[in-house]
């Protein structure tokens, strides 16, 4: 044989051991069964990756990770920090957007020169790259050509490779072995962890796509894997509720994707899901209903904001007010619903027992507590009367509108009385103004308020901060003489709002500053036409709980119409700008922590009036349409109108 035909036969054995390695990676099915494989017309095999949008890829502004790019920049699959420079360059290519430019770093990357941990993680990249892309096939390359070189076989390939896997031969028309690798990828992953969500999310999205005559025969070659059975069945469902009009649909239109900025499919016709964790029953009855009537009232007209043929679906959990009610539905409603965003829990131990359950679920939840007593963030937001936000409320108004400076600070020894003279104290420091007198009281003895009243009216205060109800209060100023009453504020908090124990308390209290969260009494045209659609709609006069819930919902679709344009639902919510709603203005800070600037009412000669925050929102609820009409009503993420309010 002559050295030409030796170096041939080689190269030909080498190419055969070649494909036989890469057949024997790539090629797994699912429990040993033979799934057929849908043969699609011309016009229906669909290799443009039709199920994310093209916006994703291009820029800062647009861009957020596809499901199959699970890798953090800057760090190996381990966890550990890259120290290569030239990987770390590609990842900042990848972070801004440019998929294409971190493509070309990396394959420009002497892998010679790499630690094992650093190899790895540069396959995982370029692959990913690939996909994103539009080049599957090469994708497909990449892996086996990875795993042949460490000699690795099918039982090697971890979660993170296994979902590129899966993506790539599904957008390679390839529907057996996608439904392969995601059913592994979720046997080799914890349940409810990110990596089986996104291969349950991935499966459900090609499952749609078998055409309706092949259906039943992918159902049967898989009937004995549960991961796929499970997802068939769930799909054979939804088309026997939505008939044809979905059922067989290659891929949803590219402005259907993506309500929540998570990958979540969202068909047109089909309602967006909304939870909502509140006590519908029990002694907190009453405070949940009013709550969700708020928010249903706000998406009353969401298929229209959205501009789509559904609007939304509740999915309601009764947490009766317990937290371990709210564990154990809150979890099952995380899980098994995966809506949108989840709005409640409404008190404050529900929302500290669910905190990290919601974080953990990636599902966007707006809680309404009003107790600083759990951290915000990671798609964690606080919407409630909390106590800061009322001292913030209270002060600006103080300092700015009425322009007092020295204040006196008197307090009961209980946890109310205790947080909201924290947050005077700090916030007062921070506004520039100055405590000059300070006690604090047992509730258990009325003596004090004589003694303590005698006292103050030594300093030369001009407000007086008394964080208790109008009984207390009233108590306190009695003891006051009438030319001090007369000079001086008395500050309370939102639990002085009840107009009929304040006539009670008309002399001795005139002349005080409040908080408001809901001013029912307000001329503002929003909150006269809200409470004018609630009364139509419940036939019942709102409360601060449904106008909070309104406000919630208001700005949640707000943000969830943005989602539409690729903006992940948190960062949508933040960059809503400052909120003008009934129940004062709110801005999301990046925290999570839902800042408003409460309106103030003054109790004067028997009348009580609105003292409104100062400055211009840059997004308003606009009230001059009733919300429950057919036009549309709510009108939500657009600029302040000069004179607006």
């Amino acid at each position: 044989m002559t050295s030409s035909s030796r170096t041939q036969a080689h190269t030909f054995i080498e190419r055969c051991l070649r494909y036989l390695c890469v057949t024997s990676l790539l090629f797994i099915t699912a429990c040993g069964v033979e799934e057929p494989r849908p043969s699609y017309t011309p016009e229906e095999r669909r290799t443009d990756f039709p199920y994310y949008s093209d916006d994703s890829r291009q820029g800062k502004s647009g861009f957020r990770s596809m499901p199959w790019e699970v890798w953090s920049p800057g760090k190996d699959l381990t966890g550990q920090a890259i120290l290569d420079f030239a990987i770390l360059k590609g990842d900042e290519k990848a972070k801004s957007g440019d998929r294409q430019a971190a493509l070309d770093e990396y394959t420009k990357i002497d892998k010679n020169r790499l630690s094992a941990y650093e190899k790895e993680a540069l396959a995982l990249r370029i692959a990913s790259m690939q996909l994103s892309l539009r080049r599957p096939r090469e994708a497909l390359d990449t892996v086996s050509n990875y795993f042949t070189s460490r000699s690795l076989g099918p039982d090697a390939v971890t979660p993170e490779f296994g979902l590129v896997l899966a993506f790539s031969y599904g957008h390679s028309n390839n529907l057996p072995q996608s439904l392969a690798w995601f059913s592994r990828v979720n046997s080799m992953s914890p349940p409810n962890s990110s990596y089986s969500q996104v291969a349950r999310s991935g499966a459900k999205s090609f499952l749609r796509a078998v055409p309706i005559d092949q259906f039943e025969t992918t159902a049967s070659a898989w009937e004995r894997d549960q991961f796929v059975r499970t997802l068939v069945a769930e799909e054979r469902q939804t088309r026997s509720t939505l008939g044809t009009q979905y059922a067989g649909t290659t891929a949803p239109p590219i402005n259907e994707i993506d309500i929540t900025g998570q990958g979540a499919l969202m068909p047109h016709n089909v309602p967006v899901s909304v939870g909502l964790l509140l006590p519908m029953s029990g002694r907190f009855g009453t405070l949940g209903k009013s709550t969700a009537n708020g928010i249903e009232l706000a998406f009353a007209n969401a298929a229209v904001e959205l501009g789509r043929s559904a609007g939304v679906n509740f999915a309601t959990r009764d947490t009766t007010g317990d937290p371990f009610m709210t564990v154990t539905q809150g979890r099952e409603l995380y899980t098994t619903v995966r809506p949108a965003v989840v709005l409640g829990p409404l008190l404050s131990d529900p929302a500290s027992a669910i905190t990290d359950i919601a974080r953990e679920s990636g599902v966007p939840t707006i809680l309404f507590s009003k107790k600083n007593i759990f951290p915000t963030g990671g798609g964690v937001f606080r919407l409630g009367a909390t106590a800061d936000s009322q001292v913030d409320s209270l002060l600006s108004a103080a300092r700015g509108t009425l322009g007092l400076s020295r204040f006196g600070l008197i307090y009961p020894s209980d946890p109310n009385g205790l947080e909201f003279a924290t947050s005077f104290r700090l916030k007062a420091a921070e506004a520039g103004g100055e405590i000059l007198f300070e006690r604090m009281y047992n509730k258990d003895d009325p003596s004090q308020m004589l003694l303590i009243a005698q006292e103050l009216e030594r300093y030369k205060v001009q407000a007086v901060f008394f964080p208790d109800s109008l009984l207390m209060a009233s108590r306190f100023a009695t003891s006051l003489s009438a030319r001090f009453r007369q000079e001086t504020r008395l500050l309370g908090t939102a639990s002085w709002d009840d107009p009929v124990q304040l006539a009670r308390f008309q002399t001795s209290l005139d002349n005080s500053i409040f908080v408001s969260p809901f001013f029912t009494k307000s001329e503002r045209p929003a909150i006269r036409q809200f409470i004018e659609s609630y009364k139509s709609r419940y036939n019942q006069e709102p409360d601060f709980l449904a106008a909070q819930g309104f406000d919630a919902a208001t700005m949640a679709l707000a943000a969830m119409k943005r989602s539409l344009t690729g903006v992940p639902f948190a960062q949508a919510l933040a960059e809503l700008g400052q909120y003008e709603g009934l129940t004062g203005r709110i801005a999301v800070s990046s925290s999570g922590e839902m800042q408003r600037s409460f309106a103030l009412a003054e109790f004067k000669n028997g009348a009580v009036r609105e003292i409104v925050p100062g400055g211009t929102p840059s997004y308003v609820y606009r009230g001059d349409m009733p919300v429950n009409s057919g036009d549309i009503n709510v009108r939500v993420g657009g600029p302040a109108a000069p004179g607006s309010y």
